[in-house]
């Protein structure tokens, strides 16, 4: 590249090798197009690493400014894109992880042709208790919003990884199984017919006394978000039994939690749920249990009366969702930051680029 003066205004040849025959400055997607494919030849050269994390940040931004019109540039940034997240330092896993998540929320169906590539690398960096499984988690996260239905196609090789982390997570604070449990229920409907693997595993997690009691709460909280979505007719007794148990347990911190997820089963099982009734008042008797909800839902269901519509979203779950997981932000180290993420869907960014995205 020459340089010019200040009264040259001659206008520098742009590199053909990286404009796309029969595009031209008129063009509206000259200008990205040009700067991608220019990004794209930093980021396939090793002897430029250290710019590397620039060059994704700014591909980042680019895409995050234009949307899905920038989908057609896949096939230029993703086979470079993960080739840097084979080779790079470990240390740097987790930004370039974060990076791909946000990407698939960009372009959204669109990452389909690149998903065998993807999940290689997820199940290459599989780790329950490595720092960036949360991350990897993140990612599956916004795979699974982005292709919705579709996503069912890839559950019985990426399902038992999940289930496995609430035996393999042995961290001090859970986060991994508290992400896992997060995204069971944004896979959603999906796991509808691996109910049978699922209900035992989360069952099993919320009644163990040597866990946690913020897991076990999350457990039974993802259990009740679920019954919102997936039909749990076939497994209504695996369930409220050991809800049951739990109600008639020491910790009674956690039987607020359990009451407000048999709540939500009664609104889904309605008529069907009275063969549990008796079992059901038997302990809270017992134990001098009372719930305003779940007492004036089971009154209705016995005198045949119309439930009325479910209200949403009890507070307690609203609390689950915006708190679980939280951690420090990998960039600032903030509690604020890190949490956005758990509403928006989104990942950590600084405070200073919090409206940006916002």
């Amino acid at each position: 590249m020459s340089l010019r003066g200040p009264d040259d205004t001659s206008v520098s040849p742009v590199d053909s090798t990286i404009v796309p025959l029969g595009l031209t400055p008129s063009s509206e997607d000259f200008y990205p197009t040009v700067a991608i494919a220019a990004l794209m030849k930093i980021l396939r050269d090793p002897s430029l690493s250290t710019h590397h994390t620039a060059v994704v940040q700014a591909v980042m931004y680019i895409f995050k400014t234009l949307g899905l019109k920038c989908a057609p540039s896949l096939p230029v940034i993703m086979p470079p894109l993960l080739g840097v997240m084979r080779t790079c330092p470990i240390g740097m896993l987790e930004f370039h992880f974060q990076q791909l998540g946000h990407l698939v929320s960009i372009v959204k169906q669109h990452i389909r042709n690149y998903l065998s590539d993807i999940f290689s690398l997820i199940q290459e960096y599989w780790n329950p208790n490595s720092n960036i499984q949360t991350t990897i988690l993140s990612l599956v996260e916004a795979i699974a919003i982005a292709l919705d239905g579709e996503f069912k196609i890839y559950l019985p090789t990426l399902l038992p990884a999940i289930l496995s982390i609430f035996e393999a997570d042995t961290s001090e604070r859970r986060l991994p199984t508290q992400k896992a449990l997060h995204a069971m229920i944004i896979i959603g409907s999906n796991l509808e017919e691996y109910l049978h693997l699922v209900i035992p595993v989360v069952v099993k997690l919320f009644e163990r006394s040597d866990v946690p009691i913020n897991i076990r709460k999350a457990a039974i909280q993802t259990v009740g978000q679920l019954c919102r979505k997936i039909n749990f007719s076939d497994q209504a007794s695996r369930i409220i039994h050991p809800i049951v148990r739990v109600l008639a347990g020491r910790y009674t911190e956690i039987k607020p939690t359990a009451m407000d997820t048999l709540s939500a089963l009664v609104y889904q099982l309605s008529s069907d749920f009275a063969i549990f009734v008796p079992m059901v008042n038997k302990v809270l008797q017992k134990h001098h249990i009372t719930h305003q909800k779940y007492e004036m839902l089971v009154n209705k269901l016995l005198k045949n009366e119309r439930l009325p519509q479910e209200l949403g979203i009890d507070k307690e779950d609203r609390y689950f969702f915006f708190f679980i997981g939280v951690e420090n932000c990998h960039y600032c180290h903030c509690h604020y930051c890190h949490s956005i993420r758990y509403i928006r869907g989104i990942f950590c960014f600084s405070p200073s680029l919090v409206s940006f995205f916002f």
